[in-house]
Formats: C-alpha cells, structure tokens, sequence
C-alpha cells in the first residue's frame, strides 16, 4: 500500500532509492566461448546477464569452473560494435582493406535478393554455390541443422572450412575415424599412467571438451600421470609436464615411429591378441601390396596357425592367427600385415630420428622402453563388474603434430605406437571421444554404435563430412574442393590456392562460383595466405555473410551481411555435432545439453537456422529441408540407416522412407524451439521435452561400461597397415593427370612411413628458422581478441601479442626483447611483430600466437594488435598432405629488424 508521504516505485527503482530487482533468475545453457561447448549458468539480473558461472551438475564440462573466454561471451554480447541490422554494401571494389560502406536494409529486401540469386544457380548447377563456416562461436553450433542442411539439399558440394578445419585436424580426424570411430582422441585420464603428447595441448588448451579435459587432466597429473610433451614451445602443453621435449615442426612422425621400431624390434613387446583380433595384423599380404583375397567371397585371407592352411578372415574355425611368417597361398607368397609392419619399423633407428627431429636418441629410447612397460601389456581390471585389459598408456597428436605435409602418416604413427600394445578405447588407454552410445534408457534412442564394414574394418556409427570409412573410389575432380580425386582427404585447402586455376583451366571451367555463402567464418584472417584468399573471394559475384561481429572478411568481401544471434541469445538443439565429436570420455556421464536464450535477440538480430528456412521458403525447399532433419534425426534413433553423415545429400535419397521417424511434415513451417522440443520427446521420452531440459539445462544419464571402453565389445579391425592407400593409388593418380595435379606420390604407400615435411625441404642457411603459430588459451579463432577482458589478460601476457624466439638465439642474431622485428619467408612474404624471447622454446623455431594481427574497422579492440602469422604461409598442392590435405602450417623464415609493420599499410590509418 502507497502512504501519502511515500512516492509510488517505478520499475528499475526501489522505495529505498536503491534499485528494483525485478528478475533475478540463473538460466542453464551452454558456452559459446570455442566449440567445446561446456554447460553454463548465466546469472541474468533485470534482463541483462551479469555472471557466468561453470554447470556443477554434469560431467560435460569442468563441474563448476569456466575458463576466460566464457565469462567474456557477457562482452561479446553486449558489444556495441555487434551487427544489429542487415547490410548491404555500396563500395563495388572488394579487398583486404576497402571500406565496404554499408547501407542498412530490411530483411525482406536481404533475403529477397539472396534468394532470387540462388534460385536461378540451383536451376543451372546447385555447385555454383560455395558455402561454409567454422565450429567457432555462434557458428560452428548449427552445422548440422543449419548450413550443412541447408547447402546438402540445395544440392552443391562445394562445401569449405574455416581456419579451424585446415589449421585442425586433417590427418587426425581421419586418423581418429580410422581407429577410434572419432572425431579426435584423448588419454583416459582416470586411469592412464603415462602420457605421450605430440603437438598435443590436450588437457590444457585444446577446444575439443576443453573443460572436462582439463578437469580430468589436472587430477590425473594430481595423482602421478607422467605427462610427456613433444612440442617445439614450452607453454601450454609443455608447462603442464613432467617432461619437454623440444622438437622440430613436422618432424613428430619419425619419434613415433622409432618408439615402434624399439617396443618391437628391441624390447619385443607388443600386444599378440589386440593385434590378432583387432586389427588387419593378420591379414596376408602378396607382392602387390594388398590382401591376398579369396576367390569366391572376395575376403581378406589370414593363415591359420592351428590347421596350416588360409582363411577368410572371418572364418570361425580359426584356431590361431598368424602374425608372423611367411606363407604360401594359391601359389603366391605372402605375409601377416604385421609381419610386415615389424620389418619396416627397423629403418627407424634412435639416431636417424634424433638427425631429423633434433631429439636425443637416448631420450627417444628412453621415453619408448618407460611408456612400453607402462603399457602393462596382459594386465586386466574389473570395473562394475565387467573384466577388461588394462592398458595405463596414451599416445595423442593433435594441430601441432600432423598440420604439415606428411599429416595422415604421421598421425596414423602415433596411431600406431597404440595399436601395438592394444592401448586403444580401453580403460588406461587413447579413448576416442563416444562413438558408442547405447541410447537413453527410457527410449533406446539417441543411439550411435561402430560396426564392422568393407573387410571386417571399424566404421563411424555417425560422422561429420565423409566417414573415413569405407573409402570411396577416385574420381576426376568435378568440384571447387576437387577432395573426390582423394577420397581420404578430410578438409580442402582448395580453392583458396594460387595453384587452383591451373588445376581448373585443364578440366575445363566446367563452372564458376557465383554466390558464397559464409557462417561465422573470417577466412581472410584464420585460414590461409591473405593475399592468396583475397585474389579468390574477389572474383565471386556475390557474397553473403551471417555474423556475430564486423571482421576482415565481411568487410573486405561481403556484398549483404546479415545479423546473427550471440550463444547467449539463442537456441541451439545439437550444440556438438553428435557423441563423437565432444561429449564427455571414459565413465563420465552422458549428458545432452542445451544452448538456449539467456536473453532475447535485440535489434533485428536472427538465428541462423530460421532465417536460413526464411531463405528456404522462398526458393521451395523447406519441405525438402524438412526431411533432411527428419532422417537426421532419425539416424540417431536406434534402427539402422544407411548413415548418420550430415554432409551427404546422397544418403537421404536413398534412405527408405519407412525407416524415417517424421518428427515434421513437408509442408510444416515451424520454429526452432518447436523442432527442438519434438526431437527433445522423441530421443529422450515425452516428460523430456524443451520445458523440461530448459529447466534442467540437459538430460543426463549413466554410462555403460561397454559404452565408456567399447573396443572388445564390437566385433571390427584396424588397420595397421593402410591396404586402402595401395589399392587408390592408382586411380588417384590417373584422376590426377586429366587435372594436371602432382603429389607426393611415395605417401601413398600401405607401410606407415616417414616423409619429410615440405617446411623441412626449404631450409636453407638464409632462412633458417621454422616459424609456426599455437594456440593461446584465451583464444578461439579471431573473434576473442576483441573482447577487453581477453585482450587485457593478453596485453598483461608476454607472450600473447608479441613473436617469441629462443633467448640465445636471438642473441646470435643480435636481437633483443622489445625489438620490431620482420618474418621473411622463401616466397617473399613477410609480417612483423614485437620480439619477446623465452628459454622454453626450439632453439631453431620462431612463434606466433594464431589468429591474431586484426585489422576489421569494426573491431576496434582487436585492431593492430599482435602478428597474422597465415601471412607467411602458401597454399598449393605443394604445401599439402597429399594423402588427408592437411595445409602445411609451418614456413622457414629469415628475421631482421624493421622501422614499421609493414602489414597494417593498406589499413587507411596510421602506421603502427
């Protein structure tokens, strides 16, 4: 009741004067900060978020903590630079620094023009349209129900990766498929006892779960792991481990390999039945190079050790594999694949890997006989009552490691150095992240297992792109990506090359691109060569850009720019991908989150996915659309499809209707909340639905044990010895001949090898440093940088903005800390920076935190701050794996001092 002498409270203001707390309320979603996804509650107070804290409730997560990025997502939202309107550009001229000049446009007008330019390509060549996008923040989160869909139906394969897939993960997203049905792997931390890290911050700063990882990791170390660390930079991974062994980039395949050659050949320590049982170990190879087959059923053959004659594989009445040996079949000689394997290996001796890699032969001894006999090889242990082998060691590569040249065999090593002691998804050992989910108790559903596919070989329940198996069949690049000449490559670095014309003019010009299509991604900063990828993205006609914030490429390249929701602000029903891709390890719990609305859009900000369904309704292809979720969907639903891929139109269409759960009709146009909330109930059960998770932020389970340590359940192979690699060679290379493209041939060889990376080619005595770039912690991509919190912690870090270097070297050089110094690389590229020397680093490497050196008008916190190191990079075939793409992500340098950072001169402002 109001007195006469009190004044009636408006809202925002108390009786007492003080302020009116009219909402009060802790909202659980999930973090927008990098793709790790950690569950999160934000604290919103009067309709604006002021905390974020760590989800203390479930395992998909650190329980509790958060790192800095997720409590600067509150900065990014509320950002006064954000895009708030859809924008066109006036400018006609496109370029690293042109002011694009935007004019503001209503929606319909955007969408309009958009849609009017893709129904016309559609009806000509679907392929004319380039499309993609990076897992970075309120980007990546939508692939599978946003851009992904939206580019597979519309029917174009031109689908290209931001920085994170070509600076990430080619070989070991093929590798981790391959061996683990994974996206990436991972030590199990609860009961691994020694760690072997090869350009690997797992557990310290990689995106991938980083919040579990780092959980689990810090107890793991708490309690005695040994952690050690191959790394050319003692920061995140090497300052958490017990030991730092410095090495040269790209050089990490060779280490791994000799530690296989010493377990085998020396120490004659190996893992008899996983290798019998588990991989092509058994599989006879003849003089060709591939399995010895059997005539009538066209199966891989092994030789029974108990009855003295050949198998098919999967006979049952095999007694005995043979793994050793040399036999006879139908006249031909051949040999076990491991028997094989074991002979290779002997040309990796301790000192020819010390001469390449710059690491001690002793030490490489050393680490490779104390990690085989931590493998503890035939020891079991019992968890809830099910009996397994406990193998306590890990070997893991991640960015570091295989973003060179020599990427897939490298990474398939250290794949390897598991494979022999039977390390792989068991307890102790490499997990991968869940590639086995058994579904909810309550339905069944939201279901994923492995099987057994083309000669008994592991097979991805569901994956992102292409399963890396089975493989398919060259063919004669047809696509700007031009992957279908490899079918093992995992992401492209084409078209963005300044080898791609070539390639393109001998086939023809079949077409040419003539809209882009760009989600959250900044690949004139984060992916390649500036100069290269600016001589590309000019050509196209049109481009359109979904956004968070301005950077470099919207301005330089975007025709319209449309405004997307922040994390904080939006809904989001598979944050993750899938299990595969980032859901808790091991016996941590399953949990589904959520991402929803802390607060509502402001402005005329949209969620990607509805406005790409606006764009679909005006083209007639929401109903197709609409399927697409549905068999999506239902590939997680516990009948089996013929694939879960989200990448492959393909599938959909030949998908049997009646196996297809219809969660939304053709013609139906809903909302996002409305398509979460029927998935929700459809997965988990009817009380599971949106009200439910909203409030509870996710539905959580238990994990199996056969879920956590799947491997002896699930009745499929591995292959040590890449039989694929053989059989495609040829084909590959008669493919590559109509496009006029030359590999690196001798990579395509069944034998893990070694091959120098092309960094390593091109050192010579003037330019004789390898410089690369890692990343920092309180980073993701470009978009971090301009938050004030994170760039105040990096201004205050020594290291974040400025080019480290080994202290004595550059006092050979005559350089000092505080000096500005110039990157010159053999091709005549060059970017500069702000030395800071430290001892724990390569005596022959130069580095540079990755993504930074801004220089987007509209992002005036990030603006000139630090060195874009893609700056030295090339990008061509030539600086490529030839077997995964995998962009080498290291260039030799020469360094001098300079008067000026001669990168920022086209920016229009002052030198700096």
């Amino acid at each position: 009741m109001v007195t006469p002498t009190q004044s009636k409270p408006v809202r925002g203001m108390s009786v007492k004067g003080n302020p009116e707390i009219w909402d009060d309320t802790w909202v659980k979603t999930t973090c927008g900060g990098c793709y790790g996804q950690c569950t999160i509650r934000a604290h919103r107070v009067n309709g604006v978020i002021v905390k974020i804290n760590g989800e203390p409730d479930n395992d998909f997560g650190p329980r509790g903590g958060i790192c800095a990025k997720s409590e600067a997502m509150i900065q990014a939202l509320y950002d006064p630079n954000r895009i708030n309107y859809p924008m066109k550009r006036t400018n006609p001229k496109k370029g690293l620094f042109e002011d694009p000049k935007w004019e503001r446009i209503s929606w319909d007008e955007a969408l309009d023009e958009i849609a009017e330019r893709l129904k016309k390509i559609r009806a000509e060549n679907p392929n004319k349209l380039f499309h993609g996008g990076t897992p970075g923040p309120g980007s990546g989160p939508d692939l599978p129900l946003g851009f992904g869909v939206f580019g597979a139906v519309f029917g174009t394969k031109n689908w290209y990766v931001g920085g994170a897939g070509l600076h990430c993960g080619s070989g070991s997203h093929m590798g981790a498929g391959l061996y683990h049905a994974s996206w990436s792997i991972v030590p199990d931390y609860k009961y691994c006892n020694y760690v072997i890290q090869m350009g690997s911050n797992k557990g310290t700063g990689s995106g991938h779960s980083m919040g579990f990882n780092m959980r689990l990791s810090a107890d793991a170390r708490a309690r005695g792991m040994k952690n050690i660390v191959f790394d050319p930079i003692c920061n995140f991974g090497g300052g958490k481990a017990t030991e730092w062994i410095p090495i040269l980039p790209g050089t990490d395949g060779i280490v791994a390999l000799t530690m296989v050659n010493i377990i085998l050949n020396e120490l004659n320590i190996y893992d008899a039945e996983f290798i019998k049982k588990k991989t092509n170990g058994p599989y006879l190879i003849g003089p060709d190079e591939l399995y010895i087959r059997d005539k009538e059923t066209n199966k891989p053959m092994v030789w029974d050790a108990g009855d003295g004659k050949a198998k098919t594989f999967d006979d049952p009445t095999i007694g005995d594999f043979a793994i050793l040996g040399e036999y006879e079949v139908n006249g031909v000689k051949c040999h076990p694949s491991f028997q094989l394997v074991k002979d290779h290996m002997k040309q990796y001796t301790p000192e020819a890997a010390e001469k390449e890699s710059t690491v001690p032969a002793a030490t490489i001894r050393r680490i490779a006989s104390e990690w085989a006999e931590a493998a503890m090889v035939g020891a079991t242990i019992e968890i809830e009552g099910e009996k397994l082998p406990l193998r306590p060691v890990a070997a893991v590569m991640f960015r570091g490691g295989q973003g060179h040249t020599n990427s897939a065999q490298s990474y398939c090593a250290m794949c390897l150095l598991n494979a022999i002691v039977g390390a792989m998804d068991v307890p102790g050992g490499t997990l991968g992240w869940p590639a086995y989910v058994a579904g909810h108790p309550e339905t069944g559903r939201f279901k994923v297992i492995p099987y057994a596919c083309k000669d008994g070989m592991l097979t991805a329940g569901t994956f992102m792109e292409h399963k890396p198996w089975p493989v398919e069949e060259s063919k004669v690049p047809d696509t700007f990506l031009m992957k279908e000449m490899v079918p093992t490559a995992s992401f492209s670095p084409q078209p963005v090359t300044s080898d791609f014309d070539k390639y393109w003019d001998k086939l023809g010009r079949p077409y040419e691109i003539e809209i882009a299509m760009i989600f959250g991604a900044n690949m004139i900063r984060s992916t390649q060569n500036r100069e290269i990828a600016e001589k590309f993205f000019k050509k196209i006609p049109f481009t359109v850009s979904f956004n968070i914030l301005p950077n470099e490429f919207m301005e330089g390249f975007a025709d319209i720019v449309l405004p997307d929701c922040h994390p904080l602000e939006a809904y989001c029903l598979f944050g993750t991908h899938g299990p595969f891709f980032n859901h808790p390890i091991g016996m941590e719990g399953w949990t589904f989150p959520i991402r929803q609305p802390v607060v509502q859009p402001q402005y005329e900000r949209r969620n990607k996915v509805e406005a790409l369904w606006d764009l679909a309704d005006r083209i007639d292809m929401r109903g197709e659309m609409n399927q697409y979720y549905n068999v999506y969907f239902s590939s997680f639903g516990g009948e089996a499809l013929i694939s879960g891929d989200i990448a492959s139109v393909r599938d959909v269409k030949q998908i049997d209707p009646k196996k297809v759960t219809q969660l939304i009709k053709p013609d139906e146009k809903i909302t996002y909340p409305e398509m979460m909330d029927r998935a929700f109930k459809f997965y988990f059960g009817d009380k599971h639905d949106l009200k439910y998770i909203s409030k509870h932020g996710g539905v959580s389970w238990p994990k199996q044990v056969k879920e956590a340590y799947w491997r002896w359940y699930v009745d499929v192979r591995i292959p040590i010895y890449m039989e694929h690699i053989a059989e495609l060679k040829e084909g590959i290379m008669e493919n590559a001949e109509k496009a006029g493209i030359e590999l690196e041939w001798e990579q395509f060889t069944p034998l893990i090898s070694y091959f120098t990376p092309q960094v390593g080619k091109e050192v010579t005595d003037e330019y004789d440093l390898y410089s690369f770039s890692y990343r920092d912690i309180v980073h993701n991509g470009t978009y971090t940088m301009e938050m004030p919190w994170l760039d105040e912690v990096s201004r205050l870090n020594p290291y974040t903005y400025n080019i480290t270097m080994n202290a004595a070297t550059a006092e050979e050089k005559g350089l000092k800390d505080g000096d500005l110094i110039c990157l010159e690389s053999p091709y005549g590229r060059k970017t500069t920076g702000t030395l800071k020397t430290m001892q724990g680093q390569h005596p022959k490497t130069i580095a540079i935190s990755a993504c930074s050196g801004a220089w987007a008008k509209g992002a005036p916190i990030a603006y000139g701050k630090g060195t874009n190191f893609n700056i030295l990079l090339e990008s061509d075939f030539k600086h490529a794996c030839p077997v995964c793409w995998s962009q080498e992500t290291a260039m030799m340098v020469k360094v001098y001092k300079i008067d000026h950072r001669i990168e920022f001169d086209g920016a229009g402002g002052d030198k700096l």
